[in-house]
C-alpha cells in the first residue's frame, strides 16, 4: 500500500527544494507534452502528478516517488561519466608557491 506524501517531505525525498521540486518535477497538467517529463531527462522521465486533498492541499503517492527516483538512478547510469575538472589551475597548486621562492618575475607574497 502506498502512503501519500505532502509536497515538502517529496521535495526532501528527491533532495530537491520546494520551489524547484514544484517547477521540475510537479506536472501542472499543461498542453505541451513535453511538459510531462522532467527537464533535461531527454523526455524519458514523467513529472509527478498532484492528488488533491482537499480546496489547495495537494499529495503525492509514495510509490511513484520511488519511481521518478529509480528512472533519474537508471538515466545517471545509462549516461557515461565525464571528467572533474580540477577546482585549481596545475599552475596554481600550493606545491609551487613556496615562501622565499621567486617566480616568474615576481616577488613572492613573503618577500614583499
Amino acid at each position: 500500500m502506498s502512503a501519500i506524501v505532502r509536497p515538502k517531505p517529496a521535495a526532501a525525498k528527491i533532495g530537491v527544494g520546494p520551489t524547484k521540486f514544484d517547477e521540475d518535477y510537479v506536472d501542472h497538467g499543461g498542453d505541451d507534452p513535453e511538459d510531462r517529463f522532467v527537464p533535461g531527462t531527454n523526455k524519458t522521465v514523467k513529472r509527478l502528478r498532484p492528488t488533491p486533498l482537499g480546496k489547495r492541499a495537494v499529495g503525492f503517492f509514495d510509490d511513484e516517488i520511488d519511481t521518478l527516483i529509480e528512472a533519474l538512478r537508471a538515466l545517471r547510469d545509462a549516461t557515461p561519466r565525464a571528467p572533474r575538472a580540477p577546482v585549481v589551475p596545475a599552475e596554481f597548486h600550493p606545491s609551487r608557491h613556496r615562501k622565499g621562492q621567486k617566480q616568474s618575475g615576481r616577488l613572492s607574497p613573503a618577500a614583499r
